[in-house]
């Protein structure tokens, strides 16, 4: 590979991939949100809305997404699940019970700044880690490497309402089986800043999409991770995360993100404790 080439490519898992790939290479790390009730009631139920970031920090694994999004749930659906594939079992269900960022209660979110949930998975089959980006401190954006970097593209990466249809089998009155998973393509919509200055906010960065939604309902949008594709002096390309979706506005194409400083400084709390 030329040394053009390799500036150009980027580290995704200790995988280069050439820069126009990238978007291939990540959608494997960003998935729907499967909530479950599973130890409410007898009869397990499942809510496939919203998508998520699967996250490898600090040694351990993170489903990062919108705290709306659990909260759009009845006050049962407490649990997120992770699904994976695993060459002699087929497709698994793990799910998780520690959750940050969710109240006792649902109650409405006040403030974009509330608007995030982190789950953490414990021990994970060595085929669910693979659906995991493993990051460093430097892939949480700031404002100041956002505003000076030469910016190369931003792009969203998620699922819209209606691209996931699981289908369950009945195993006895009082549990389900995970049958099959269909996934439609993962959505990407390249964007850009609507106002450079609106970094001033801690909460929000609003920018838009070029071509607004087409087609595709934002719904199913809120959680997903906005990447940032950038260049330094040395002219080689790096991806870090640029915020996470958290409002959508499908007349306008407008969205706006949770910033990534802003998540990071929620790892930190959770770290501390």
């Amino acid at each position: 590979m030329s040394t053009t080439n390799m500036k150009s490519a980027l580290d995704v898992n200790g995988l280069f991939i050439p820069h126009l790939h990238l978007f291939k290479a990540l959608r494997q790390y960003v998935s729907p949100v499967y909530f479950s009730n599973d130890e409410v009631e007898a009869a397990p139920r499942f809510a496939a809305i919203g998508s998520s970031i699967n996250l490898h920090y600090r040694s351990r694994f993170f489903q990062v997404t919108c705290r709306h999004v659990a909260e759009d749930q009845t006050r049962d659906y407490f649990s997120i699940g992770q699904n994976y594939y695993d060459p002699a079992l087929g497709w698994r269900f793990q799910s998780t019970k520690r959750i940050y960022g969710k109240g006792d209660t649902p109650r409405k979110v006040d403030t974009p700044g509330e608007d995030m949930l982190i789950a953490e998975f414990e021990e994970l089959p060595e085929a669910a880690k693979r659906n995991f980006l493993k990051i460093e401190d430097n892939f949480f954006m700031d404002e100041g490497n956002q505003r000076q970097v030469r910016t190369v593209e931003c792009f969203i990466v998620g699922f819209p309402s209606q691209s996931v249809m699981p289908e369950w089998g009945e195993v006895s009155d009082d549990k389900l089986e995970l049958l099959s998973w269909k996934l439609a393509p993962a959505f990407k919509g390249d964007a850009f800043y609507r106002d450079r200055d609106g970094f001033d906010d801690d909460q929000l960065i609003p920018m838009e999409l070029p071509d607004g939604f087409g087609e595709i309902d934002p719904n199913g949008l809120s959680g997903c991770p906005c990447f940032h594709v950038y260049v330094l002096n040395d002219g080689r390309f790096r991806f870090g995360l640029n915020g996470i979706v958290v409002a959508a506005n499908r007349e306008l194409g407008k969205i706006g993100l949770l910033p990534a400083r802003a998540l990071r400084l929620r790892f930190e709390d959770l770290f501390a404790k």
